[in-house]
């Protein structure tokens, strides 16, 4: 574990807050999917991690901003403060990562969003993080927790490519992404610019599909509602060169909210992840 040596363990669960132990360098490559959603870049250490993504036209359709749009910055910048203490040679991924929402999404192409995260607990098999999206004005835009597995096994890394689809190239975001889409439902294929550097879809698109499978659902029954908070559980890695299907369960359905499921399933009929959304008038 990668750790200060005054750290101390906090009893049961063998960990350390981050009050007992020292900062840890993060580490962060700038892959296709941080072109394609127009992460700037993310810095520091795990007591304070900074990220920035800038909205562009390509991410505004029929309805604005998709507010899953956040996937790949929140899972890059504000999970970088807990990967820190993964063990030396080893992996982290994420588990859980939670998005709660606060008021109405910027819409504007050219809004910067910041990302600001730090580590809060870690102990030998993973580390959670916490942090918050702002607006350029310092507005907040969204809460967020995240918590990571640690392996000592580290997969074979592939070669990330130097150029990816940049934001602002015009085209919308979902055909970009080489997105199928219906009423509920999200499907693509696992390539590039959706492959992390372990070879398997970024969790940050698995949050934007879901939430695009999930709008679609609702919006189609009750438009006008929006993204209020996302849950996603990450079961098992959707494999580079596999398809994946998002598909939607519509759990409540009112007047002034929703409640659905989203499942990516690979061909095989696993699941690979499983988020919930809700969705509220704002």
């Amino acid at each position: 574990m990668l750790v200060d040596s005054t750290s101390r363990s906090d009893g049961e669960s063998g960990g350390v807050t981050m009050a007992e132990t020292a900062s840890m360098p993060i580490s962060y490559i700038h892959g296709p999917p941080e072109q394609v959603f127009g992460v700037a870049g993310v810095v520091g250490t795990s007591l304070a991690t900074v990220g920035e993504m800038t909205l562009d036209a390509s991410m505004t359709g029929p309805g604005g901003v998709t507010p899953g749009v956040l996937g790949v910055l929140v899972d890059t910048a504000i999970g970088s403060a807990a990967v820190a203490y993964r063990p030396a040679g080893g992996w982290a991924v994420t588990t859980d990562l939670t998005i709660t929402f606060c008021g109405r999404f910027p819409s504007a192409a050219g809004t910067r969003l910041v990302a600001r995260g730090r580590c809060v607990h870690h102990g030998s098999t993973g580390a959670s993080a916490t942090g918050t999206v702002t607006d350029r004005n310092g507005g907040m835009v969204a809460a967020v927790v995240e918590r990571i597995e640690f392996s000592t096994a580290s997969p074979q890394l592939r070669t990330v490519p130097g150029e990816g689809a940049p934001a602002g190239s015009g085209r919308p975001l979902p055909a970009l992404l080489g997105l199928r889409r219906s009423a509920g439902t999200v499907e693509l294929d696992v390539v590039d610019p959706l492959v992390n550097p372990g070879g398997s879809l970024h969790g940050g698109i698995a949050i934007y599909a879901s939430d695009l499978a999930g709008a679609s659902a609702v919006s189609a029954r009750v438009p006008g509602l929006v993204t209020a908070s996302l849950h996603i559980t990450y079961l098992r890695p959707g494999p580079a060169g596999s398809t994946l299907d998002f598909v939607t369960d519509v759990v409540h359905i009112g007047r002034n909210s929703a409640l659905v499921t989203v499942d990516s399933v690979r061909p095989d009929g696993k699941v690979c992840t499983r988020a919930s959304i809700a969705y509220r008038r704002p």
